[in-house]
């Protein structure tokens, strides 16, 4: 990081900056859809009509549920395997 830093003084576009910003930007994005999720789970699963409860998973949780993935799996591509601790997408589906 002091590299990175040192750079970013001098005016130079360091990589590692760019790959820090678009990482801390997809954190946040991250963390938006993660509370998007929690809450219309929770606004769901007040209801007391198990039709109007499928209905809203099959829409909106689905719907939160595909974002949070989407931004998730855009995470895992960018961080190196040191800092994803979870096995990634790819090898669960391709395990032997």
């Amino acid at each position: 990081t002091d590299g990175a830093a040192s750079a970013k003084a001098a005016g130079i576009k360091a990589p590692q900056i760019e790959s820090a910003t678009k990482i801390a930007d997809l954190l946040s994005d991250l963390q938006v859809r993660r509370n998007t999720l929690r809450t219309a789970t929770e606004k769901v699963t007040k209801s007391s009509d198990p039709a109007e409860q499928a209905r809203s998973f099959s829409t909106l949780i689905a719907t939160a549920m595909e974002e949070t993935r989407a931004v998730s799996d855009q995470l895992e591509t960018e961080l190196g395997d040191e800092y994803w601790p979870l096995p990634r997408y790819r090898e669960m589906l391709f395990l032997a």
